[in-house]
């Protein structure tokens, strides 16, 4: 087993409390039962998963400004705080659709999102 197999066993076996998981599952209910959940959020309608389409515009802003903060100087405070803002505004529809995404999900599965989203929760 490779180092990154048993990191990856390790993270399945993280049980996140069932009232926190039972929280997210109703979040992601209402927003699959939202008018913009369902099919628009989860990618059915063009027949492949928005959420990993959707995650480009905030990691590759959020990567931009921590390129421009570290090696661009004063000049480029700026260009970063815009390139922050627009990745949080990215983000809200990739969360959305990544929730609706996780409905789908059962078992390890369910629990590495879970955890997923708890780390970007975090993170945010």
């Amino acid at each position: 087993m490779s180092g990154l197999d048993e990191l990856m066993g390790r993270v399945e076996e993280v049980h996140l409390p069932e009232g926190a998981v039972a929280a997210l599952r109703r979040v992601a209910g209402s927003v699959r039962s939202s008018p913009v959940g369902g099919d628009i959020l989860s990618g059915r309608r063009i027949r492949h998963p928005a959420h990993p389409a959707l995650v480009v515009l905030p990691l590759g802003s959020w990567s931009a400004a921590l390129l421009l903060d570290l090696l661009g100087g004063r000049s480029s405070r700026r260009a970063a705080r815009r390139l922050t803002g627009i990745g949080v505004l990215g983000a809200a529809p990739a969360v959305l659709a990544g929730l609706d995404d996780w409905l789908d999900t059962t078992g390890p599965e369910q629990q590495v999102g879970a955890l997923h989203a708890a780390a970007n929760l975090a993170a945010a």
